[in-house]
């Protein structure tokens, strides 16, 4: 059909499929059940049952992928609010991200050698701890495999987002600082949404680390692939 060669439709698909989902989540009251899973599941299910190419669909997905990185520009409104914090712990921010990022990277290696996991799956994995703009970029430059890059990428935000507070009790950790180096360092985007939920610093803070994991992983991540 005409129809679903048109951008439209894989714009307005994903659209849909994240409000549902948006809904489902708020209704069931579900963390794992994140918008991003459910209406995953359910464009891939409706490519399958109408058997729709997939090429179609991503017609308009491309052009929601292009507008991804501009739309981190809105995280800058609580930066601003904030700054005058953010000025004030920028150092322990900075120490912060450069350990979960080498944490993560590591990690990842020493348990994929573990398991036996080729070294092509494991360099499209190291990218997984920073926000999906820059995981993209990183993912080209390095040749990893794209798509797995970006899966580990939505993993590792869903599983920020949804366990961010079960950790925290856990462990004790009541310093807002330390709440949004974490999110940030670790889930991207997706932690940083459950950081502004905590509160204003914590979203602030996030965003920094966003940033600043991301530039420290542009730099170590090829640095580390030759050493593998």
């Amino acid at each position: 059909m005409q129809i679903f060669n048109s951008p439209l439709f894989g714009i307005f698909l994903t659209i849909i499929t994240f409000v549902i989902g948006l809904e489902i989540q708020t209704k069931l009251n579900i963390k794992f059940l994140t918008p991003m899973i459910t209406s995953s599941i359910l464009i891939i299910a409706m490519l399958l049952i109408f058997k729709i190419p997939y090429s179609s669909y991503k017609n308009g997905a491309d052009i929601l992928t292009f507008f991804v990185a501009p739309a981190t520009v809105v995280l800058a409104v609580p930066l601003y609010k904030n700054l005058e914090i953010i000025k004030k712990y920028f150092f322990p921010i900075l120490i912060g991200c450069l350990i979960g990022i080498c944490i993560g990277i590591f990690t990842a290696i020493i348990l994929c050698n573990i398991f036996g996991i080729n070294k092509e799956i494991i360099i499209s994995m190291l990218p997984k701890s920073v926000t999906s703009a820059i995981g993209f970029e990183i993912s080209q430059k390095i040749g990893a495999i794209m798509e797995i890059t970006m899966v580990f990428i939505v993993f590792c935000g869903i599983i920020g987002y949804a366990c961010a507070d079960f950790i925290f009790k856990i462990f004790k950790i009541d310093n807002k600082i330390a709440k949004g180096v974490a999110l940030g360092s670790c889930s991207h985007v997706l932690g940083t949404a459950k950081a502004i939920e905590l509160g204003d610093i914590e979203g602030s803070v996030s965003t920094v680390s966003i940033s600043i994991s991301g530039i420290i992983a542009v730099i170590i991540i090829p640095l580390i692939i030759k050493l593998i």
